[in-house]
């Protein structure tokens, strides 16, 4: 009731930074979002500059963003524009808040949250801050870009917008962060689109997946590589590029593990399964998502071709 009611900033700021702070525990989330507190929440964002007041209410977002059906409620009451502006501000913290609420609202991202930062600009000025000198900007903003990977119509743009090359770059300069294997999994989609395939060769990609196949720490995403890697099956530059670096090697050594000749051989879990919507986007859909607006312009894959 004081968000609706009242237009004094400080209010503003402590009322939703106690709701912030109710939401912490699941049962209030809930409360808090069918008592319609979403909406005025949202609508701080562009009521007020007080930068304070703005980070609050993004912290305070970024905690309702808890589950799937809240990011979902939170999407489609408008909460993407009003971030994607947010993110166009020069203040660190300010900056930080919102590419920590974007990469919970985009955490197992919709086609709706994708399609709606795609449309608004935030794709690329996501990659613009993955490389802000402030960490916690760089890593909010490299996490979501990870997330929208999911989608299979967006990562097209995601490469286009330099991407691929950050994601090889958070994975060259700290493999075993506890962010890699995510952006692992993101670079490993990515390369089911033949144009995102080209940027991962160029930027010498190939070498990361092959000596991350060496690496037992990463163990548990070696089936994710080596489908990335089988990706690369019709470009003969990559074969020939994968045999002289000794991809064959290391393919029997991960052969002899799985065997059990090897020791290892039950050393790693089923990785859960890409839904449909992460397939490739070099061919369309054979029916629509259901419930999920699907993209009607034109994309940098084999798909603008038709």
């Amino acid at each position: 009731s004081i968000l609706k009611a009242s237009h004094t900033v400080s209010v503003l700021n402590r009322a939703a930074r106690a709701l912030g702070n109710l939401a912490l525990e699941a049962g209030n989330s809930v409360t808090i979002h069918r008592a319609g507190a979403v909406s005025p929440l949202i609508g701080l964002l562009t009521l007020t500059e007080e930068a304070d007041c703005l980070q609050t209410a993004l912290r305070t977002l970024r905690i309702l963003s808890d589950t799937p059906c809240h990011r979902r409620a939170l999407t489609a009451q408008g909460l993407v524009p009003p971030l994607v502006a947010v993110m166009s501000r020069e203040e660190p913290g300010l900056l930080g808040a919102a590419c920590r609420a974007a990469a919970e609202l985009t955490r197992c991202c919709g086609a709706p949250c994708a399609l709606q930062l795609s449309r608004h600009g935030g794709i690329p000025r996501l990659a613009s801050l993955a490389g802000h000198e402030q960490r916690a900007v760089r890593e909010g903003a490299l996490s979501t870009l990870g997330n929208l990977c999911v989608q299979g119509f967006v990562r097209p743009s995601v490469g286009g917008a330099g991407g691929v090359g950050l994601l090889l770059g958070a994975l060259r300069s700290d493999p075993t962060s506890p962010a890699a294997p995510a952006h692992l999994r993101a670079l490993c989609l990515c390369c089911r689109e033949a144009v995102n395939r080209a940027r991962v060769r160029e930027d010498g990609g190939l070498d990361l997946l092959v000596s991350l196949l060496k690496e037992p720490g990463h163990r548990a995403s070696h089936p994710r590589v080596l489908g990335a890697l089988l990706a690369f099956f019709y470009d003969q530059v990559a074969i020939d590029y994968l045999h002289a670096r000794g991809l064959v090697p290391v393919l029997l050594a991960q052969l002899l593990r799985l065997s059990g000749v090897r020791p290892g051989a039950l050393a790693t879990h089923p990785l859960p399964q890409d839904g449909r919507e992460a397939a490739s986007f070099d061919y369309p859909l054979e029916r629509p998502i259901q419930g999920e607006e699907q993209p009607a312009e034109a994309s940098s894959s084999f798909l603008s071709l038709r």
